[in-house]
């Protein structure tokens, strides 16, 4: 089993111009997005744990799926509909785990289900 944990990498600040360049073609100018990406290629199981906070995922953890899972890795985009196909295909089974000071009903009632929007959807 291969596990690691977010870094640099994930720092939750905004793209640069010349990031959103990379990222909107596929690419990533990182290395440790790279080395990232090819730990994910060779994963059956992911295990996802953090706090929502503010109803949402935290910045670092949205950073990292931003920076490390591009079009081209982990989905391709259909360029007429939109639509997205998933690439990660490999990986059987995923496991969410957050928590809160606020249950459930009232996280979603108030702000949605971000945990649904972003790994389900």
């Amino acid at each position: 089993m291969t596990s690691f944990l977010l870094s640099n990498c994930s720092s939750p600040k905004l793209f640069t111009a010349e990031e959103l360049k990379h990222f909107n073609r596929g690419e990533t100018p990182y290395e440790l997005v790279k080395e990232y990406q090819k730990k994910l290629s060779q994963a059956t199981e992911l295990i996802f744990i953090f706090p929502v906070w503010w109803w949402d995922l935290p910045a670092i953890l949205k950073s990292f799926i931003d920076k490390v899972m591009l079009s081209g890795f982990a989905f391709l985009e259909e360029k007429t509909t939109g639509d997205l196909k998933g690439l990660l295909t490999y990986i059987e089974k995923t496991t969410v785990i957050s928590t809160s000071t606020t249950d459930k009903d009232y996280i979603e009632s108030e702000g949605g289900n971000a945990i649904q929007g972003v790994f389900i959807n």
